[in-house]
Parts: C-alpha cells; sequence; structure tokens
C-alpha cells in the first residue's frame, strides 16, 4: 500500500516535468496492478495549484485534480484530530513543512510506503517512514 505525494500525480500530468514520463509509468502501474493508495484530502487542492501553475487554466487544473476522486483504488483520508496531531509530532521529529508532514503522518499511521519527488520530504521523511522516488 502506498502514499503518493501531489508532487507526483502533478509531474504525471505535465509533460514539461522532468519526471513526467517515471510518474506517469508509476501511476500507470498502480492503475493497472490495482494497488490501494491512501492519499489526504490535501491533495485535491495541492495539485489544483499545482497545474494551474504548470498550465495557466484554472478550469482544467480544477477538472483535473477532481478526476483523481474517480481512481477506484485511491482513498481519500480526512484530516482529522488524530492525523493532525500526529503530522504535529511528524514536524517535531522532521522538520518537515505542515502540508509534507501530513503525507509522512499518513504514511506512518497506515503503515504505507510514501512516493514523493519532493527533496525535502525525500530526506527527512526516512526519519520515520519508507520513502522514494516513483
Amino acid at each position: 500500500m502506498l502514499c503518493i505525494d501531489a508532487s507526483v500525480i502533478i509531474s504525471a500530468v505535465s509533460p514539461k516535468e522532468p519526471y513526467f514520463s517515471k510518474s506517469k509509468d508509476f501511476l500507470t502501474q498502480i492503475r493497472e496492478r490495482n494497488l490501494k493508495v491512501f492519499l489526504p484530502e490535501i491533495i485535491i487542492p495541492e495539485i489544483t495549484s499545482g497545474l494551474l501553475r504548470a498550465i495557466g487554466d484554472s478550469k482544467i487544473a480544477q477538472e483535473l485534480a477532481l478526476s483523481f476522486r474517480s481512481v477506484p483504488n485511491f482513498s481519500f483520508v480526512t484530516v482529522d484530530s488524530r492525523l493532525a496531531n500526529l503530522a504535529s509530532w511528524v514536524i517535531c521529529k522532521t522538520g518537515l513543512k505542515s502540508a509534507d508532514a501530513i503525507y509522512v503522518a499518513l504514511a506512518y499511521n497506515y503503515n504505507l510506503e510514501l512516493i514523493t519527488l519532493d527533496k525535502e520530504q525525500l530526506e527527512k521523511g526516512k526519519k520515520l517512514v519508507i520513502v522514494r522516488k516513483p
């Protein structure tokens, strides 16, 4: 089971991104192999924001971000008080920024492997969970 950072999804749909092919292939494998993926709810606005910067079209950015809700093997997890408290602990242990810490907290809580392109998450997150690039 996996947790995927928004950076991977943004890269997979943005041909100009350096990891476009690897990220796109990775997401294709997840769908084909029906691997279970847990994502924090904050991923939707993060994807929207990243895509808006990449493509400059707010309508397409939002529609594409929301389309990920229909991926059958993606489960979206609410950031409730328990996950927020765990993210706070992650911040204290790793020094990660708040949104990055939420992904690590989710991976920690569910014993998931975290897939990310974020350099800080890759370095600091490995103190608590298995972290790798796609």
